[in-house]
């Protein structure tokens, strides 16, 4: 089992123009966008997996971490190595998905379905 953090956090950098920004990054919303981008190239049944994994971690996102199976954790980790474009906002984001803790979690402690 592997364990995400969900909380959100702020990145901040400089814009193309020089100027400082500072930007809150929704792990959530992103992980959602790198999951069901096109560049997934998804079949309607992998469409479909995809989406609720990703309304599995939307649900737990209150909590703020979400607890995966390893083969969800897997399909993240794979979309997330599939996918091109993060730039240095997305590195946490990135570390958070690809490197997630190794939880062992007793009979009592995994989470519902």
């Amino acid at each position: 089992m592997r364990k995400i953090d969900l909380k959100p956090y702020q990145y901040d950098g400089i814009d193309r123009d020089g100027t400082a920004r500072s930007v809150a990054i929704d792990i959530v919303k992103n992980i959602r966008g790198v999951m069901l981008h096109e560049v997934q190239e998804h079949s309607g049944a992998s469409l479909l997996d995809a989406a609720d994994l990703c309304t599995k971690i939307a649900a737990a996102a209150k909590k703020g971490e979400v607890i995966l199976e390893e083969a969800e954790w897997e399909a993240l980790r794979a979309g997330f190595a599939k996918f091109r474009g993060l730039g240095e906002s997305f590195v946490e984001l990135a570390r958070r998905v690809v490197k997630a803790e190794t939880v062992d979690l007793n009979a009592a402690d995994k989470p519902k379905r």
